[in-house]
């Protein structure tokens, strides 16, 4: 009977530790996000935005989106890998045409690459991430 019991006190135990944080108690940190689009001639937009702590850039532009109408994504996910970024501010890469979102992060003073995708990607504070619509 002991055994049974530890098992169901571990389990409400990992339940109550694993339920979503109250958003309120979750220390926020500020990001810029810029979309550049050289290649429609679009200008640059600039947006301010908010990652959790530790959180993914996902969850951030989530954010921005349900927060400002003029900031859209679509995504598609991928089991293995995460959401793959297929379209921002209605702009979307195209296969035969070699178009695609680059994102690069700007935390070093030059532009680089982000070594993973949105959905394992964790900004840091008052980090600029760029989005940029480019050809490969």
């Amino acid at each position: 009977m002991a055994p049974k019991l530890f098992i169901v006190l571990c389990l409400i135990a990992t339940v109550l530790l694993l339920r979503p944080q109250d958003v309120d108690a979750v220390e926020m940190v500020p990001i810029q996000l810029l979309v550049m689009n050289k290649i429609n001639n679009q200008a640059p937009q600039n947006y301010n935005a908010s990652a959790v702590m530790a959180g993914s850039l996902l969850g951030a532009m989530t954010r921005l989106k349900d927060s400002y109408s003029d900031f859209t994504f679509v995504g598609q996910e991928n089991p293995d890998f995460g959401v793959f970024i297929e379209s921002v501010n209605n702009v979307a890469g195209n296969f035969s045409d070699r178009t695609f979102w680059q994102i690069l992060s700007n935390k070093s003073g030059t532009p680089a690459p982000t070594p993973v995708g949105v959905s394992c990607y964790f900004p840091e504070a008052n980090e600029h991430i760029i989005f940029n619509f480019t050809t490969f």
